[in-house]
This record gives C-alpha cells, structure tokens and sequence, in this order.
C-alpha cells in the first residue's frame, strides 16, 4: 500500500484513528498528506492542468495544505479536465471529481475522502463520526434505498452512467439483487419492463424481448434465439439447435444489464429483440474479502431446497496480483406429482459450479484477468402441468418419460487492458464448452396415436449435444473528455456442435430415428461506433457492423422409420451491414431525450430435410429487423425521482418460419424458409421514488403490441396474428422500507413486490386454448443485518396462486398433446449471510 506524506505536521488523534481505521478497511488507499491552514470558505485560485485523476489530486493536495484520501482502484483510468477558476476547497474537489462520478466528503473541514457511491459515503460518515471509539470494533452496516443512485454500465463497450446510454436499458446490481432474492433470471427478469421470462423450468426458458419470438419455447426449435445471453464477454447461447437456455447464477454478480431493442453493430447475431449481459465482480487487489451465504426454502405441497455459495478474495500481491473464488450450490425439490408413474414431485434438480479469476497489474497501464468458469444445471423431469383442471391435479402431469436434463457450460477467457492514454486497447479470448442431454417425453405422443399404453422402459427420446466455441474480440476506446469519442474493433467465432438424436418405441419397431448433425459456424466482423458532442446539449452517434458469417452442415446419420436421406456437406455464406444511428439532447444536467434506429439480425442456416426435388430448399438466409426508438430518462424531484421510458416501433423483415409442402405421392415435408413479415410497437416505462431516506417505491410496466403482417401460404398462418411467447401488458411494483438507526447496530428492511402479467399465446398460430391466465402475484421479503452478519426471511407467491403462466401443445404427427406452466407455490425461505 502507498502512503506518501507531502508536509507532516501534528495531526488531531482522531484523524489517525480514522485514517488508520481505513486502511485496515479498505486495504489500499493512498493519501497525500497535509495540514489544513485555512477553513472551508477561504477561497483560492487554481490553475490544475488536465490529467490523471490520482496527479489531480496530489496537486491539488499540494497546493491547499489539505489531506486528501482516496483508492487507487477507484481513481484508476480516470482523468480530470483541468481547473482553473476561484473556488473554495470543498468546490474546487466537488468541479474536479463530477465527471468522474465521485465525491468528496470531509470531516469537520480538515480531511477529505474521495468516495463513489451512496454506500460508501455512508460507511465514510460512519467512520469519522465513530472516529475517537477507538481501534477493533466492527463497522456498523446498513441498507440503503439504491433507486437513485448512479449505476455505471458498459453496455456501449465503455463506462457511461446509465442515464447517459442511448438506449432502453436496465441495470440492477449485485446489491439489488440480493435485495429481492434473484437465484435466477426468472426473479430478477421480472422487474425489467418489455422483457417476458417463459419460465419452463431451468435451462428450458427462452428470454424474449420486446414481442421478437416466433415460438415460445426452446424445445424442438433449431433456428437461433432472437435474445443474446453474455457471460462477460461471452455469448453463452449456441447458434443452431439452441434447445436449452443459459441461466446464470447470481451469487457474486456485479451487476446485471438488459438491452432492450437490436444489438447487432457491438454485440452481433443474436441480439435481434435485445441482449442480457450477467458482468461478474473481478478480483480486488487491495483488500481481502470473504462471504458465506445459506439458503434454505418450504414449498407448499413440494420438496424443501436448500442452497450455499461462498466467495472468497485474496491479494496475492498489494495492489497487484489478486485471486477470487466463488463456488455455489443449489438443490431444488420438486413440486409437480407424475399420476401415471404414481411419483411425487418429480421436477426438483440441482445447479452447482464454480469461478476461478486472477487478476495481475504489473503496472498503471496493463491489467490482465483469466477466468475459469463451470456451470451445472440438472432437470430431474419437465415442470409442465394438466393444462386444464378437468384433466387432473392442478400440480401433476401424466408423462410417461422423464424429461430429464443435465446442462453444463465451462468458460475460459484471458482477458487484457492496456491503457494507451488517449484510448484503452482490449482484448478478450475465451473458449468454452457446453455439453447437453436431453429426454424428451415423445412416448406421450406415441400413445396417443396408438393408444398402447406404454411403460417408461419401453420407449425413450434423447439428445446430446456437445458444444465448443472459441470467440476472440479486440477493441480500441477512446478516453477522455473530448468532443468525440470512438470504438472500434474486431470479432471472430468459431462454433462446432455435435448433435446426437436417439429415438427408440417398441411398438414403431423399436429405432423410430436416430440422427447425428454436425454444425460448424465461423462468424468474422469489424465494428465501430462514433459520438460526435455538437453543442453542450446535443450529441449525435453513428456506428455500424460488418460481417461474414458461414454456415456448414453435415448429417452423416439418419436411420430409422422416420428418417430421410442424409445431408451431404452443405455450405451456406452470408454477409451484411447492421447501421446505427442515435441522437441525444440534455435538457439539463438530469434529463436526456434520445432518438435512435437500429438494426439487428440472426444468421442464416441449413434445412436438415434433403428433398431438393420436392421444392426444398438447401438454406435459408438471416431474417433482420428495424427497431425505431425515441426515450426520456430524468430526474425530477431534486433526485428523489427517476422516470425513464421509451417508445418504439420494430420492422421485421425474411422472419425465419416454417413451411409444409406435400407432394402429389403424399410426401409430407416441413422445412424452414423465409416466409414472413411482422412489426412490433410499445411503451416502456420504469419509475423509482425516494420520498425519504427510509422509503422507496417503484413501479415498471411496458406494453407490447406484436404482430404478424404477411406470411407465405403454406406456413398455415394468418396475417395478424400475435408473435408467442410476450403478454400485451406487464407491471412490477414495489414498496420498500429501509431503517439504518435500529438499537443494538441492527439495521433491517421490508420489500412487498407485485407483478402482473397479462394473457399470453405459446404458438403463432393463436389458437384459443394456448392463451395464458392473466394473474397476479405477490412477494414479500425482510432482512435484519448486524455489522457483518445478514439474515432474510422471505414469502414468494404470497397467495399461492396457480395460474398458468403458459399453455401449449407439443404437436408432431398431427396429434396434441396439453401442457401447461404454473407459478411455482407459495415458497417460504431464509437464508444467512455473513461477509469477512
């Protein structure tokens, strides 16, 4: 640690126990040390030159006699403007840590500490006020109403607050999180307006964006998801046959960012209705840091689950070489009871991994981090239900199969910054591996055709799939305070998959098919993005992506009852430009209108049916879409209150659909084709309230109004019909109470959440019973903290509703088969957490 004492003098004991109290807190902080010769409101000239924000503030300590505290790590790649004027010392730090997002707090006039956030100026003022109470006594820790306070995101490649951003955007960080319980996408997804979660148990649930689906579900669906899911700077989701989703664990998040509308010019394919990026807290070399937390829930009519996760981070080197280790832990019991296999709650599983990051900074300039990152979810059985209560148990389903799944993705990524000065040069290199198996319950169907009664042990449908992706990006960001600031870069994928499709029926002859698919796509592009500030108010940006994406696809298997001819190599290329282009105006310092177009795609792909001379045809290329978008964000209210919303209206052009030809000898073929158009249009808005330091209510809605304009006649479909998988009208609200100031160092919270969530169709083609219910549900959730030491209790679904969340039919052979997805039952749960 770095301690450089400018003028020594005599100092107040106090302030020694103070400085004292945090460097053993916080493990890194430098100072520039003086004596303070004149008060507050004195008033000097400065003439500080633009520099690095750490220089700044040594001048500027040098200059006043003052002593000024402040961490290396929060200073790092930030710079000062330059300062020249008469200010008095208090407005002079407040001029020169503004566009940095930091703040000065001071303790009776005569030291300065330079923090960032809301939580970390409370523990400041802690500390000084508890400044002569002597050494060892642990810090006092609170909650805090964090609505208001100022999140930095990198949804644009670079640190921007996210008031500033463009475009609709969500963050919650890993403190909101953990305020509202999230163990999944499902919890925190919730809160995100034009977002819907089809929650179809664990690794099976599409996220969809904005209306952007033409199916409901990740089941039986070879085309790419029209969402990303990033890891970091992963796109975790493969690009054919994406059957399972990604769901990462939440423990040790640093935060979580949604991206709402098309993401193609700095994201890619994919990112057609929007994008999820789950960012990871990074090794801190500079304090050590440990936290333990247990979970343990009831379900009502259901198994018990229980959950641990542990992190732990250790400077190897001060200020230089860091570890960090988490490892998590999750079992789920069931609650769903099987009637025909006479079983109880046979959906549970079990989630568990791990991450490994090390993190060396040889120098001011170079950081570099490797990851190592695993991920295991097992499904035991579907979570689908009876989808009407003349069928059965409102809770049970009759499958004959168990949909068992066990899912796993490994991550290894070196990732280097090099500070250039006027730009930051970054280089992320990862390689994962996703390994699938999947059953599916296709016996069901057989029965209903054949009316057999088939035992589990006399049919069985499975998938595996074996993933390897290696993606390499490269980036140069501009820095500093510049009328333009620029990113450009570079991005190459390399994705091979091996599918394993194995079908066996007794009564179909036992091999019914079994197929092997060998996809491999490779993805080159270039990308760059240009804001230009024409006036102080007005800031225009333009950006693009090229790119070159090929396709190949081989089926060297394809045996059994109902396979056709194999599929010899087949290569399908395609190439394209995704514009941007984005306009915003600040009204004053907290309220920015913007007004943005932008264009996304997915890529194109191989038809797995060879039958050329019925009409098929070999490939399909990429579907696209227009996203037109104008937005509000603000604050009103003296702070105490932020609106941000948007509107937008979505053209989607070549949607990738599916066509039925049948040919004059009754051959019946069904392939995917670029067959239809459809729009998208609707309102976003989210609205946070601090009324008081104790109080905060929020409140976030959207309505989307998703529908398809023309399509080819063979699809079956319908003009105007409604894409799947998204409510018209979603709302989440919630009330909060924060009490720091309880007796015996106890601070403590209450949070009542509410979302509401409108009808939704599973399929495309709208038919009456595949209508969601409309419901209501409720959460209730509170927390006691005692220095160190956190404890939560916690009701979901408070009034145990049942409804269905979705309804929809696994239709093959002409034969439906109903299922449904309900809220999971009233859940009461505690978990404890202790952090050293």
């Amino acid at each position: 640690m770095d301690v450089s004492f400018i003028k020594l003098k005599a100092i107040p004991f106090f302030k020694i126990k103070l400085l004292t109290k945090v460097i053993a807190t916080s493990l890194g902080l430098s100072a520039s040390v003086g004596l303070v010769q004149a008060v507050e409101n004195d008033r000097q000239y400065y003439d500080i030159a633009p520099n690095t924000m750490s220089e700044a503030l040594k001048v500027f300590a040098l200059e006043t006699d003052s002593e000024v505290l402040f961490s290396p790590s929060l200073v790092a790649n930030k710079s000062m403007g330059g300062l020249k004027g008469e200010y008095t010392r208090q407005q002079a730090l407040t001029t020169m840590l503004a566009d940095a997002g930091l703040v000065a707090e001071t303790s009776d006039e005569k030291v300065f500490m330079v923090v960032s956030s809301q939580d970390e100026r409370n523990r400041a003022r802690a500390n000084i006020a508890a400044g002569d109470a002597g050494m060892g006594v642990a810090e006092k820790k609170g909650y805090r109403n964090s609505g208001i306070e100022e999140v930095t995101v990198t949804a644009n490649k670079r640190e921007q607050d996210l008031q500033d951003v463009a475009m609709s955007l969500s963050a919650l960080t890993g403190d909101d999180l953990n305020r509202i319980g999230a163990v999944g996408a499902q919890d925190y997804l919730a809160q995100i307006p034009g977002v819907n979660y089809n929650a179809q148990g664990k690794g099976r649930s599409p996220v969809i964006v904005r209306g952007i689906s033409t199916i409901s579900t990740t089941i039986l669906s070879d085309a790419q998801s029209t969402s990303a899911i990033y890891i970091d700077n992963l796109p975790s989701l493969q690009r054919w046959g994406a059957w399972t989703n990604t769901d990462p664990n939440t423990f040790d998040v640093e935060r979580v960012e949604v991206l709402r509308g098309p993401q193609g010019t700095l994201f890619g394919s994919g990112a057609l209705g929007g994008a999820l990026r789950v960012i990871n807290n990074k090794p801190n070399a500079s304090e050590f840091q440990s936290s333990i937390d247990l979970g343990q829930s009831f379900t009502q009519g259901g198994d018990d689950s229980n959950s641990i996760n542990a992190m732990l981070n250790i400077p190897l080197v001060d200020d230089e070489l860091a570890l960090r280790v988490v490892a998590f832990s999750r079992n789920d019991g069931g609650y769903i009871d099987n009637t025909r296999r006479d079983e109880k709650n046979v959906n549970g599983g079990e989630m568990e991994g791990g991450r490994l990051m090390l993190a060396y900074m040889p120098n001011e300039d170079l950081s570099l981090r490797l990851t190592a990152t695993h991920q295991a979810d097992i499904v035991d059985d579907s979570s689908a239900t009876f989808r009407d209560k003349d069928d059965g148990p409102r809770y049970a389903y009759d499958g004959v199969i168990p949909e068992f799944s066990d899912v796993s993705i490994s991550i290894y990524n070196l990732s280097a910054d090099y500070d250039l000065g006027d730009a930051l040069l970054t280089s992320s290199t990862t390689y994962s591996k996703r390994d699938s198996l999947i059953n599916l319950d296709l016996a069901s169907l057989v029965d209903a055709i054949f009316d057999t009664g088939l035992e589990p042990d006399e049919n069985g449908y499975s998938l595996t799939e074996e993933v390897e992706t290696f993606a390499q990006e490269i980036r140069l960001v501009s820095q500093g305070d510049g009328p333009m600031q620029w990113t450009v870069g570079a991005f190459y994928l390399d994705q091979k998959i091996d599918t394993f499709q194995d079908w066996t029926a007794d009564n179909l002859g036992d091999l019914v098919q079994q197929t092997q698919f060998f996809p491999h796509i490779t993805e080159m592009a270039v990308f760059g993005e240009l804001t230009y500030q024409i006036t102080d108010e007005i800031f225009v940006t333009g950006g693009g992506r090229w790119f070159d994406n090929s396709f190949e696809f081989e089926i060297p298997i394809n045996i059994g009852a109902l396979a056709n001819s194999t599929l010899p190599l087949t290569d399908e290329v395609s190439s394209s430009f995704t514009p941007k282009v984005a306009l915003s105006y600040y009204i004053n310092d907290d309220s920015h209108i913007y007004t943005s177009a932008t264009k996304g795609f997915r890529v194109g792909q191989i038809n797995t049916t060879v039958a050329p001379e019925a009409g098929v045809p070999a490939s399909y290329d990429p579907d696209s879409l227009w996203n037109y978008e104008v937005g509000l964000k603000t604050l009103l209210l003296n702070g105490h209150l932020k609106l941000n919303m948007a509107a937008y209206y979505i053209d989607w052009t070549d949607i990738q659909l599916q066509r039925t030809i049948k040919t004059d000898d009754d051959r019946v073929f069904n392939f995917n084709d670029n067959a239809g158009d459809a729009t998208s249009k609707g309102i976003e808005v989210e609205l946070t309230y601090l009324p008081n330091e104790n109080w905060e209510v929020g409140t976030a809605f959207s309505y989307v109004d998703a529908t398809l304009e023309t399509v080819a006649g063979d699809t079956g479909l319908t003009p105007g019909s409604t894409l799947p998988g998204t409510p018209d009208f979603t709302m989440a609200n919630y009330v909060q109470y924060v009490e720091n100031e309880m007796s015996n160092d106890l601070a403590g919270y209450v949070r009542l959440s509410h979302q509401h969530v409108g009808q939704m169709v599973s399929n495309i083609n709208n038919a009456d019973y595949l209508y969601s219910d409309t419901y209501n549900s409720f959460n209730l959730r509170g927390g006691l903290q005692y220095r160190n030491y956190e404890v939560a209790l916690y009701i979901d679904n408070l009034l145990n509703n049942d409804a269905a969340t979705s309804k929809y039919d696994m239709d093959l052979f002409n034969v439906n088969t109903f299922r449904a997805f309900r809220l999971k039952p009233r859940t009461m749960g505690l978990t404890f957490r202790v952090d050293f």
